[in-house]
C-alpha cells in the first residue's frame, strides 16, 4: 500500500480504478434516476396545475389565486369533482390520482 501520491502504483486495481470508477458511477446513477418516481422533479410542467387542481377538489384552499393558471387549476378541480360525483366515490385523492 502506499501513503503517497508521486509513489508508482501497484496492483492490477490500483491502475484501472481510476478509469473503471466513473463508468461504475454513471451506470449507478442512470439505474437510480431510472428507477426513481417522478414526485419531485418537474417531468411535465403540467402536472403542477394538474397537482394543484386535486388539492383545491379536495377541499384544500388555493394560496395563490393571481395567478394566469388560475382558471386552469379550477376547471381542471371542477372536472375531478364532477368525475368523482359520476363514479359514486367518497375519497377525491383517492379517485383523482387513480385516474
Amino acid at each position: 500500500m502506499k501513503y503517497f501520491p508521486d509513489e508508482p502504483a501497484s496492483g492490477i486495481w490500483a491502475r484501472y480504478a481510476v478509469a473503471a470508477l466513473p463508468p461504475v458511477y454513471l451506470a449507478v446513477a442512470l439505474l437510480y434516476s431510472a428507477w426513481s418516481a417522478p414526485w419531485g422533479r418537474q417531468v411535465d410542467p403540467e402536472s403542477a396545475y394538474a397537482m394543484n387542481g386535486l388539492a383545491w377538489a379536495a377541499g384544500y384552499p388555493m394560496i395563490k389565486n393571481d395567478h394566469p393558471g388560475t382558471t386552469t387549476i379550477l376547471l381542471i378541480g371542477l372536472i375531478v369533482k364532477l368525475w368523482t360525483f359520476l363514479a359514486g366515490r367518497s375519497d377525491v385523492i383517492e379517485f383523482g390520482l387513480k385516474n
